[in-house]
């Protein structure tokens, strides 16, 4: 019980966890945490605990820190953590992150994760490659967001093989993922979304379950394929409006 601060360099942080998939729920950890996960350190690896947050931030960093790697865990928003609880505060992060066959569950935010910054334009740190995979998001309220730094544009950002099922939707989601500002590749493939009927069908509501631009000019490439989407308006949205640069369509 208490906070969590990872503040050295090349930090491995595991439980004794039992394995299984979080999407099939037969992920079993026997390590457990109650209290938030605090990042100063680089190339942090943490596997196989449970964690229940305390707070509105269950995983936040401090200035610096760089790579990460997640597997194997759950994160869930504890009782009395309010309306505003967010997953992953990503704001002074930076480099590349791996989230791997996790489960994540019960937060009530807008703002599900911000991986490198807290707005659109604003981050310390530039973002690498971006690896959500084989994970299970359970009746989340907030959206997901990737954002490159423009002029370092994100090599890759990939969401592959999760599920993602929720029974209400913050009044402010947009889309549930989202891969932006600055980028080079985009993988979205093999996702399954669930969500609470009429999300689709109100004719004011644009929600969306991936939306990808780019204000760089350096040519990027989307692939998007074998997604199963219920009652969400829109599979893939891009800008093209002025100021944003289009995918390289030939590609």
């Amino acid at each position: 019980v208490g906070d969590i601060t990872i503040s050295g360099n090349n930090v491995q942080l595991s439980g004794d966890g039992e394995g299984g998939s979080a999407r099939n729920e037969t992920l079993t950890n026997t390590a457990s945490v109650t209290g938030n996960l605090i990042i100063s350190g680089n190339n942090a690896v943490i596997r196989g605990i449970d964690f229940t947050s305390v707070g509105e931030k269950a995983i936040s960093f401090t200035t610096g820190a760089q790579n990460i790697v997640f597997q194997d865990c759950k994160f869930v928003a504890g009782a009395g953590v309010g309306d505003d609880s967010k997953w992953w505060y990503g704001q002074h992060f930076g480099g590349n992150v791996t989230v791997q066959n996790c489960r994540v569950e019960g937060f009530t935010s807008w703002m599900l994760a911000d991986f490198s910054s807290t707005s659109s334009n604003t981050m310390e740190q530039a973002l690498v490659r971006v690896r959500i995979k084989r994970n299970y998001f359970l009746n989340n309220r907030g959206s997901i967001a990737a954002r490159g730094k423009l002029g370092t544009p994100m090599k890759l950002c990939q969401y592959s093989d999760n599920k993602f099922e929720s029974d209400e939707l913050h009044p402010s989601f947009w889309d549930q993922t989202e891969a932006s500002n600055s980028i080079l590749k985009v993988v979205i493939k093999d996702n399954e979304a669930i969500y609470p009927i009429g999300n689709d069908t109100a004719p004011s509501q644009k929600r969306g379950f991936a939306q990808v631009w780019s204000k760089d000019p350096k040519p990027f490439t989307i692939e998007y394929s074998g997604n199963t989407i219920s009652h969400l308006r829109f599979g893939l949205k891009v800008a093209l409006s002025d100021g944003f640069y289009s995918p390289a369509t030939l590609d």
